[in-house]
């Protein structure tokens, strides 16, 4: 018969490997959601997807210090099940340039989703006759997270030079007038957005810092 002190000693080491078990399980699990294993699947319907922009007249914008382009893409999507998906990247040691997908609404108002150079996101409400300024738009609110959505860091957003994805996705009635926000493939956030009645017009944004001019490709 075993001593007191061995059984206790062999519980001990029982607890011991359950707890590293479960301290890896759970960093594996973060790990696949960080990599979007649990991503909603990619919808269907009419879609857009952009990897050159030669529909704004070039694939190359340069632009002076506190500049802004501003595009609008010659086809509408419906509104009914579409994604729009637009490769781009932004070059500037001004961590402050930006680019992003613009929707116009029914209020002639512009739902805009857009990374900077130094690997943030945001999502804001704009006037359309807005310029630079997404600190000026208000931002909206994510029904998942229940957060505001400012400017946010997100680690699977390529820094300055490199390409990044942006996909903006709307399936009808999978919740409330909402889109979806996608980053390189992985999800981000759910928009709560008031789908127009009539086609949607959409288009590109990019804007330099104040200090230092950037290229948009």
């Amino acid at each position: 018969m075993k001593s007191r002190s061995a059984i206790e000693q062999r519980l001990w080491q029982l607890m011991w490997l359950a707890s590293l078990l479960s301290i890896l399980i759970v960093g594996v699990a973060a790990l696949l959601l960080g990599f979007g294993l649990a991503n909603p699947s990619v919808p269907t319907g009419h879609f857009q997807t952009d990897k050159t922009l030669l529909w704004t007249g070039t694939n190359e914008i340069t632009l002076n210090p506190s500049e802004t382009f501003i595009a609008t893409h010659p086809e509408p999507v419906p509104n009914a099940a579409f994604f729009i998906e637009v490769e781009a990247s932004i070059s500037s040691i001004d961590p402050l340039a930006a680019w992003g997908i613009w929707l116009e609404d029914d209020n002639r108002q512009w739902l805009v989703a857009s990374v900077n150079a130094d690997q943030y996101v945001t999502a804001r409400l704009c006037d359309a006759s807005f310029q630079s300024r997404l600190e000026d738009c208000m931002p909206l609110v994510e029904p998942t997270q229940r957060i505001w959505t400012f400017w946010k860091n997100f680690h699977l957003i390529n820094p300055s030079g490199e390409t990044n994805q942006i996909r903006l996705s709307y399936q009808p009635n999978q919740w409330n007038a909402g889109l979806e926000l996608r980053l390189n493939s992985a999800w981000m956030w759910d928009l709560t957005w008031q789908v127009p009645l009539k086609p949607i017009r959409w288009g590109i944004w990019a804007k330099s810092g104040p200090d230092e001019s950037a290229q948009f490709i």
